[in-house]
């Protein structure tokens, strides 16, 4: 993954994350990505499932 394209992944995320009033912080490093998410509970919750069910993510640990 090269700079570029989490470039995108960030800007995709700020737009729709700010829709749903949520916000966050996104690591990416040694090939792995870190998110932690704020916002009201039920968009957070819905963000979460939508991010598991989408094959582009694997290995999806929720700390609550």
């Amino acid at each position: 993954m090269d700079d570029a394209a989490v470039d995108r992944i960030i800007e995709t995320s700020r737009r729709r994350n700010r829709e749903r009033h949520i916000t966050g912080l996104l690591v990416f490093g040694s090939g792995i990505f870190f998110q932690w998410l704020e916002g009201p509970r039920d968009n957070v919750t819905q963000l979460m499932t939508n991010l598991r069910a989408d094959p582009r993510h694997r290995d999806v640990v929720a700390l609550t």
